[in-house]
């Protein structure tokens, strides 16, 4: 078969994504992960920095360079380089069907979310697509398979626990096939669990909460019932554009994982990661269950194993229902992809970028500026230091530190006492800020627009108050 559509779907999906580029303003949580990297030592970023993020540093490490050196606009571009190493190992390597290698790419979080949006969630795309490229041989080059493992425990806490059930599924295999003579030998195998609990007992030191995290331990609890509930409003989300069409995906499945001898592995990591989810989740996390899912998809193409069922007409007709499933998820999330890429076009996802313009154009930058909430960090990397004299930053680092002595939400009032020549105000629909200021003048409302697939999740705008 011709690989012209091949070529083509790649280089489309690269035009489309270098493309919308420029139009997207890094938010917050962008620029925190530049400006830790930028603005702390490997050490301080590593042993005390990251306890307060509750995310082991792999990104981090990776932007500490280009931080230094390139302009804040690049961290889109690194995260979209990352993310085309694993489109171009789903293209060109994936076993699975023609079609779906072509689709697959302009699927919304490999699309957009978590490409174009420059946050560690890059690294699970081009890790778990090079982990199932290498996963045939991870017996006979298993230093291969407990690197790229290790590398994906290094990402955050989702790819964490991904990297537990892969080895757990690993040891079972070691155990299933312990007759087989394409093994590796004890001592290897020994070592590759040795290598991984020194990684694992690495990564759980950078993730260990600081006394003072700002998280309340009382909000970290396991409760099932919200297990359940939850576990169940989040799968309605991921696959399709509505709930029944998502549980349908989820159940066809889930018995193709089983026919092929996969389900295991599907299963704890999705049950792992819905138990954090439970405890900890925002929107955008749902696509790491997307991911797992186009893992196990990747690997069930590979599968030679006999099948449980060997009914040559059950398996053609689970084959037929399976791809018209995936027809459902791609359909939905080309329709997501396609959405989202128009709105990120017409809006400002952030108003960092204006509001940084504003104060450059004015010169402004050496003034007594003051900020309030977290969201104000937008504004920090188009600058080289931390320009701003609130009680969260210092002279020498810009990142905020989620400490329970930053855990406050100063009046309106009291800062306006300290007369300071600018006055930011994040979020003011959702904090309390005053229309008029006696002796300052309102500069503007600057907008942000939280995009979330075919929809504004939330406003993030803020209000610009100038000294007369």
């Amino acid at each position: 078969m011709s690989k012209l559509p091949l070529h083509i779907s790649f280089i489309l999906y690269v035009i489309l994504v270098f493309f919308i580029i420029p139009f997207h303003e890094p938010w917050a949580d962008e620029a925190q992960a530049w400006l830790m990297a930028r603005d702390s030592s490997i050490s301080q970023l590593l042993f005390t920095n990251l306890q307060y993020e509750g995310s082991p540093g792999l990104w981090h490490i990776i932007l500490m360079f280009p931080s230094r050196f390139l302009p804040y606009e690049s961290i889109n571009y690194i995260s979209v380089l990352v993310v085309l190493v694993g489109v171009f190992y789903l293209i060109y390597y994936s076993p699975l069907p023609f079609w779906m290698k072509i689709l697959f790419p302009f699927t919304y979080f490999i699309f957009y979310q978590y490409s174009v949006i420059a946050r560690c969630y890059s690294l699970l795309i081009i890790l778990l697509f090079l982990i199932a490229y290498k996963y045939k041989s991870r017996f006979k080059n298993p230093y291969i398979f407990v690197l790229l493992v290790s590398l994906l425990a290094n990402v955050n806490l989702h790819g964490f626990i991904i990297s537990l059930a892969l080895m757990f599924v690993y040891f079972v295999d070691l155990i299933r096939f312990r007759k087989s003579d394409f093994l590796p030998n004890i001592k290897t195998i020994i070592s590759v669990f040795v290598i991984f609990i020194i990684v694992s007992t690495f990564v759980i030191i950078q993730i260990l909460p600081a006394p003072d995290i700002s998280i309340s331990a009382e909000g970290i609890v396991f409760k099932f019932e919200k297990f359940y509930d939850f576990g169940l409003k989040v799968l309605g989300e991921v696959f399709a554009v509505n709930s029944i069409l998502s549980y349908s995906v989820l159940i066809v499945s889930l018995v193709w994982f089983w026919q092929n001898r996969l389900l295991l592995f599907y299963l704890i990591s999705n049950f792992a990661i819905l138990a954090l989810f439970s405890i900890y989740y925002n929107i955008w996390h749902q696509g790491v269950l997307f991911l797992i899912w186009i893992f196990t998809l990747w690997l069930s193409f590979y599968s030679s194993e006999k099948k449980y069922i060997s009914s040559k007409n059950f398996n053609k007709i689970l084959n037929i229902i399976m791809q018209v499933s995936v027809a459902i998820v791609i359909i939905s999330n080309i329709y997501w992809s396609t959405a989202v890429y128009i709105n990120d076009y017409k809006y400002d996802y952030s108003a960092g970028k204006k509001i940084a313009t504003y104060i450059k154009e004015n010169n402004l930058q050496h003034k007594y500026l003051y900020s309030t909430q977290f969201w104000s960090i937008s504004v920090l990397p188009y600058f080289d230091k931390n320009i701003f004299q609130t009680p969260n930053f210092n002279k020498n680092a810009s990142y905020w530190v989620w400490k329970k002595s930053n855990d406050y939400s100063e009046h309106p009032d009291s800062i306006i006492k300290k007369r300071p020549d600018l006055i930011l105000f994040s979020r003011p629909w959702m904090f309390w800020t005053p229309k008029n200021i006696e002796g300052y003048k309102l500069v503007d409302n600057f907008k942000g627009t939280m995009l979330w697939k075919d929809s504004i999740k939330e406003i993030n705008d803020f209000n610009l108050f100038l000294k007369l």
